[in-house]
């Protein structure tokens, strides 16, 4: 050993520990922060047994470290931090010894399938959970809790050793300094000037977080100690005063530095600074959740710290899916990719008030503390009186409780109703009733549910959401949705007026047979479209044609036939048998017995050969058929899509 520290460890210390480093970020970019997934890694995942490992190997090489309590000795970690560290090891290699114990085997990657058994094994099915959480529920909220606290001490590790620096691409120009006195910057990271400070003036609390939102720089460790020490000044006065609330309010919209600075609702104030300010690379946010600063200064958000849903969907434990939606509203602010990111940027640019909109981020699932009530107006109720007490205004408190509330309406009629159907755009559009609302509810839904994980949105949602929304947004603007007799009408009109494969008696008996719901709900390339089916039909079973949607790379299969019993099913049990995935379906049956059924389904995942699947379903007796050859169409219609062979 000695041998090796001369000749390794003393000459080359410093190359190893920057090894070290890089190997430990390159393995928290591939495996994930574990503190955030519903399936993390125990050991390679940030916040991992790794990670300790990382600090120990660190630590001996440039301190000669014998112990693990060493860490504390060495003033590396305080006596606190230390004995955390040791509560959540502990935690972490009882959990791992289970998952090798189901596995048989040296396994380390937590999946679903093993959850369940684990917290059996670990005795959480013994205990009823007061809250109504499931026994695998409380278990992992104790195991994302324990990778967090393994997480901010092997983050507070590397702060002291000054290599944090490296982890943080700051940019190299003029130091600013703090604009607020009793904090100042040292070695690049904001400290407190002293304790008597912060017993002097609270509010220090959170205007260190403001000032760390503003210049871009992290909180040093010694820092955020003394937050956790001092978080008993945050009560209800703290929350009451304006100048907290008008504090925060600066974090969460723009870096702002009023004249009356000093006034009673700074500390707000303050905090929606933080809550609106672009996020850096280090979220200012997740330090105030780190700390215990958020939850003390907005108390209800303690019951959904580490809180796990546990199902196919969410990925991310409440409060850090909350955090997770603030911080992708802002980078909208920045542009998007496709049609919907841009819709996002120009709408939140827009906003005169995006405070409102933050704010009902934050707290949008706040409700989920309470499972015995609906956490939408659980949510709402907690939410206003939250506010209330903070002292903002009576219309940012009622714009917020709304929105908190009705979080998940445009969602859930975008892909449970018919979003054609005016009933469905007139409810949204009364319960609304601002098109301002309407902007914040339609960005925030977009947010929460790319937050949530990519099994809740997809592109195929996005779609309907953004439809929704634009035609609800034209009922509240004065252009209400046409009558299905005046839609009926004006479609025939068009229609009439250009050529067609059918000669005027037939298109107006045909037009006498077409609902008027279908009229309305049908945009005129896709009618023109259908009266080519019925041509090209003639006397035949059944007609189909399947169109390439360049926009959405999905394709739309419409069918026309004679309306026979369990048709339509026939036709989705067909597609299903060839691993064909129905994104969405309408059926439309005419007064003259011909049905038309739409399909938009997914493309397939190998494009080659996708022109002779159809063929091969047709000679193997594909939906529909009756007699005779398959007939399909591959004409062009219209410019509403790109028609394909398949």
């Amino acid at each position: 050993m000695e041998r090796v520290r001369e000749k390794i460890l003393f000459r080359r210390s410093d190359k190893i520990i920057s090894w070290l480093v890089e190997t430990t970020r390159e393995r928290h970019g591939l495996f994930g922060d574990a503190s955030y997934l519903l399936e993390p890694n125990l050991k390679e995942g940030q916040g991992g047994l790794r990670d300790y490992h990382a600090m120990l190997w660190i630590a001996r090489i440039k301190f000669g470290l014998h112990k693990p309590r060493d860490l504390e000795y060495l003033g590396l970690l305080s006596h606190q931090e230390f004995a955390a560290l040791s509560e959540a090891l502990i935690f972490i290699w009882n959990a791992r010894n289970c998952l090798h114990r189901i596995t048989g085997r040296k396994y380390d990657h937590l999946h679903f399938e093993y959850q369940p058994r684990m917290a059996d094994m670990l005795a959480y099915g013994a205990t009823v959970s007061p809250d109504a959480q499931k026994p695998v529920e409380r278990f992992l909220s104790d195991l994302h809790g324990r990778m967090e606290a393994v997480k901010q001490k092997h983050l507070i590790f590397h702060y002291e050793l000054g290599a944090a620096r490296k982890w943080f691409s700051l940019r190299k120009k003029k130091v600013r300094e703090p604009g607020t006195p009793g904090i100042t910057i040292r070695r690049d990271q904001l400290v407190f000037a002293s304790p008597e400070a912060m017993l002097r003036e609270p509010t220090l609390l959170m205007r260190i977080f403001e000032e760390s939102a503003r210049l871009k720089r992290p909180i040093a460790p010694e820092a955020r100690r003394l937050v956790r020490e001092f978080a008993d000044l945050v009560d209800e006065d703290f929350r009451s005063s304006r100048e907290v609330v008008r504090s925060f309010e600066r974090i969460l919209t723009t870096p702002l530095v009023d004249e009356d600075f000093r006034s009673s609702r700074e500390v707000v104030r303050s905090f929606e600074r933080i809550l609106t300010t672009p996020a850096p690379v280090f979220n200012v946010l997740n330090e105030m959740l780190n700390t215990g600063f958020l939850a003390r200064f907005l108390p209800p958000f303690q019951a959904i710290i580490n809180r796990i849903q546990y199902d196919a969907y969410h990925v991310y434990p409440v409060d850090k899916h909350s955090l997770r939606t603030v911080k992708l509203l802002k980078s909208f602010a920045d542009g998007g990719d496709g049609d919907i990111g841009a819709l996002c940027a120009d709408l939140y640019r827009e906003l005169p008030r995006k405070r409102r909109l933050l704010w009902a981020a934050l707290l949008h699932d706040i409700g989920k503390g309470t499972p015995d009530r609906d956490h939408s107006d659980a949510g709402a109720q907690m939410a206003r009186n939250l506010l209330r007490t903070l002292g903002l205004g009576k219309a940012d408190v009622e714009t917020v409780a709304f929105l908190i509330r009705e979080h998940l309406l445009l969602f859930n009629n975008a892909t449970r109703r018919d979003i054609n159907d005016e009933e469905t755009i007139l409810f949204c559009a009364r319960r609304i009733g601002d098109p301002e609302r309407l902007k914040m509810l339609f960005l925030l839904t977009v947010a929460d549910f790319m937050a949530t994980g990519p099994k809740a949105w997809n592109d195929w949602v996005g779609i309907l959401v953004r439809e929704l929304f634009f035609k609800v947004l034209r009922a509240l603007e004065g252009r209400k949705p046409t009558t299905s007799e005046a839609a009926a009408r004006e479609t025939e009109a068009l229609l009439l007026s250009e050529p067609l494969p059918l000669d005027k008696a037939d298109l107006q008996a045909l037009f006498r047979a077409m609902p008027f719901r279908y009229l309305q709900a049908m945009p005129v390339d896709a009618v023109r479209t259908h009266i080519h089916l019925v041509a090209t039909k003639g006397d035949g079973d059944f007609a189909w044609e399947i169109a390439r949607n360049a926009e959405t790379d999905t394709r739309t299969l419409t069918h026309c036939g004679r309306d026979v019993p369990g048709l339509f099913s026939k036709i989705a049990g067909a597609l299903t048998l060839n691993r064909v995935n129905i994104l969405d379906a309408q059926i439309h049956t005419w007064q003259n017995g011909l049905c038309i059924n739409i399909f938009n389904v997914a493309p397939p995942l190998d494009p080659i050969f996708e022109s002779e699947r159809p063929d091969r379903s047709g000679s193997q007796g594909g939906p529909g058929r009756r007699s005779g050859p398959l007939r399909r169409t591959g004409r062009r219609h219209g410019q509403a899509a790109e028609r394909a062979p398949a």
